[in-house]
């Protein structure tokens, strides 16, 4: 069985059907998932960061534990 995430800074579980389930942060390096973090956790500048990649970054999906994804720029 595959352990639940918990944040890096306070180890709260992560729960899909929690409240604020939409407002955790995955830190990803070379598409691997090096920290989770709680919404009481995460700096604003960490917050802000993520929604600009949600905005700006299309999800291909994940192979062999790898996410992959490619950044999309608006045309001017």
């Amino acid at each position: 069985m595959k352990k639940p995430y918990k944040c890096t800074v306070c180890r709260r579980r992560f729960r899909l059907g929690s409240h604020d389930v939409e407002l955790w942060n995955g830190e990803w390096k070379a598409g691997l998932l090096v920290a989770v973090l709680c919404p009481k956790c995460q700096t604003p500048e960490q917050d802000v960061e993520a929604q600009v990649n949600n905005m700006f970054t299309h999800y291909l999906g994940i192979v062999n534990g790898r996410a992959y994804g490619i950044t999309m720029i608006p045309a001017p």
